[in-house]
């Protein structure tokens, strides 16, 4: 009888195989085709023929590092998104009679979920998980994501967690019940949100709340996101609205409990944001805002010399010119500017606004400045040396392309060397400003 051939691969030490292996995952589009009972073929991940192979394949196989991944879904082995949840939830609970791979899951930290059917069946299968998850992740659940929430009550582990509304739901989310389901969450981060119900007022643990409102809806932000009873640890809120004249059903006293607020987020600005700004308790290291020229809010300058931002770290403001991107206010900007440069403790900025280069010269009071971006920027040259650019020349970092030919026809090589022209010239007035620091803030144009 003829001996069987040797088989090499089967002769490599485990943590060589391993190695090897983790790079056959490496590609999330590297799949094949697979036919079976049903009348179509599909297409599985590679790495589940790799699990074919023997119980030794197997059980490496379970024990690489992408199935830990924060962003990585079961589902994502089999592509089939589009397949009903009921059929998705079948072949996950296949997938997991495999015990090893149950207690290799067990370990996982954060699982991000996309229907309430593979949900159940993950949860119902590894029965670890609700002990040892720290993170959730519903994302844009097609129905019963109020089952769900409630479900998260025997997440004893439970401090993070993020929820995609789709825009096909139109139920109410009970922010109420997310802070019963889950008495330990400490980031709350609430994406695409319609209409609500509830407060997050008796969260006792929240550290960072983030809502983003859905584009189409015109909600209210209400004081009803404010985690007051998490006085003592409340760091950090980010609201995002699409319109600026979108109602906000809050005042500055709602935050005067909140002293421990350390960062800022106000997407799009608005009088009451300022007010919040202006006359809050708290000191913020951080701050980023955005404002859309030009519904720029009328209290806009004052929140530069507000007491809350003595002690800022971090600046990230953005004032867009959504309408009149080619005509820039830069009299309106120059007192912001001003009011930005006056943020003695600065130590990192990133502007999007118009200005002149003649203002950079603000800078040099920041002693603490580490970094600079301008971004999306018109910055106009008001400093003809007689060997730079004139006066009367207008950079725009991001300029159309459309624009530059309607004024110089086409030319790819004198729009790039145009943009390479006025950003030396950008730069070489950064490096006169900040001379005489013992180390250069760094400057970057985008």
């Amino acid at each position: 009888m003829k001996p069987a051939p040797t088989c090499h691969i089967d002769r490599v030490p485990n943590e060589i195989l391993h190695l090897i292996l983790s790079f056959v995952v490496a590609n999330p589009h590297d799949s094949f085709i697979i036919q079976g009972r049903w009348r179509s073929p599909r297409r599985v991940s590679s790495i589940i023929g790799v699990r074919w192979v023997s119980r030794r394949f197997r059980t490496i196989v379970n024990q690489l590092a992408f199935w830990y991944d924060d962003h990585f879904h079961i589902t994502d082995l089999f592509f089939f998104d589009f397949w009903k949840p009921r059929f998705q939830a079948r072949y996950i609970r296949r997938l997991l009679h495999d015990d090893h791979l149950v207690s290799c899951l067990s370990r996982k930290r954060v699982w991000r979920f996309k229907n309430v059917d593979t949900f159940l069946a993950i949860v119902m299968s590894i029965p670890e998980l609700p002990q040892t998850a720290h993170g959730v992740w519903f994302a844009c659940f097609p129905e019963s994501l109020d089952l769900s929430v409630d479900c998260l009550a025997t997440f004893t582990s439970l401090t993070d967690l993020r929820i995609d509304v789709p825009t096909t739901v139109w139920s109410k989310l009970d922010l109420g019940a997310i802070v019963d389901s889950c008495p330990h969450l400490e980031t709350l981060d609430l994406r695409y949100l319609g209409e609500y119900c509830g407060s997050l007022a008796k969260a006792s643990n929240l550290r960072k709340v983030q809502v983003e409102f859905r584009e189409e809806t015109g909600m209210v932000m209400a004081s009803s996101f404010l985690p007051l009873n998490s006085a003592q640890r409340f760091q950090s809120l980010s609201i995002s609205l699409e319109w600026a004249f979108e109602p906000v059903n809050c005042s500055f006293e709602d935050f005067d409990i909140l002293v421990n607020l350390t960062h800022i987020k106000f997407q799009l600005l608005s009088n009451q944001f300022c007010n919040i700004l202006i006359h809050g308790k708290f000191k913020l290291t951080s701050l980023q805002v955005a404002t859309r020229y030009p519904a720029w809010p009328t209290n806009l300058v004052h929140i530069f010399s507000a007491p809350s931002l003595e002690f800022l770290r971090h600046l990230d403001f953005d004032a867009e010119y959504a309408m009149y991107p080619q005509d820039p206010d830069l009299d309106s900007a120059s007192q912001i500017w001003e009011g930005i440069t006056n943020l003695r403790r600065l130590e990192t900025v990133i502007l999007k606004m118009g200005c002149r280069t003649s203002w950079f010269t603000q800078f040099a009071q920041l002693s603490r400045l580490i970094s600079i971006f301008l971004y999306d920027t018109f910055i106009q040259f008001d400093d003809y040396d007689g060997t730079s650019l004139e006066s009367v020349s207008i950079l725009i970092v991001a300029i159309s392309k459309d624009r530059w030919e309607e004024r110089l026809g086409p030319s790819e090589y004198g729009y790039n060397e145009m943009l390479r022209e006025h950003t030396v010239e950008v730069q070489k007035r950064f490096d006169n400003v900040f001379a005489g620091f013992a180390v250069p803030p760094s400057v970057e144009l985008g």
